[in-house]
């Protein structure tokens, strides 16, 4: 009986981790990009703002290490994670990558010493219009 539960269990997780992946598109060919490659838009690095305290920075595609600081500067504490599924534990910001997304976006005005979620890579895609 137990046997069957713990199987219930993994078929389930694995059927969720599967669902989540439906929405990754299929690798295809574009002119000049090669059979099965996409390439894809990449942000431009752009330099640090100035950190104004009790004002969230709007640190995206700030590279890592100098967006913590503004961050911190700001009087808020940055909480940084990798993007994507590579995390692992111990996932620190490295001198090339950059911050892709914030929470809470530049601009706002939350509590002093509140955290700031900082997500970083080495590159980050450019939206779509």
């Amino acid at each position: 009986m137990r046997k069957k539960h713990i199987l219930a269990i993994v078929g389930a997780a694995l059927a969720l981790g599967l669902a989540a992946c439906t929405d990754v598109p299929a690798p295809r060919s574009q002119e000049g990009g090669g059979a099965g490659v996409e390439s894809l838009e990449v942000r431009e690095q752009v330099p640090a703002p100035e950190a104004v305290k009790g004002v969230v920075p709007d640190v995206l595609d700030v590279q890592g290490e100098e967006a913590e600081a503004v961050v911190t500067e700001a009087g808020f504490t940055p909480v940084s994670e990798p993007l994507g599924l590579q995390f692992t534990a111990g996932s620190r910001i490295g001198s090339s990558d950059v911050i892709c997304s914030q929470d809470p976006e530049g601009g706002a005005e939350p509590a002093a010493n509140s955290e700031v979620m900082l997500v970083f890579d080495d590159k980050c895609a450019a939206e779509e219009e």
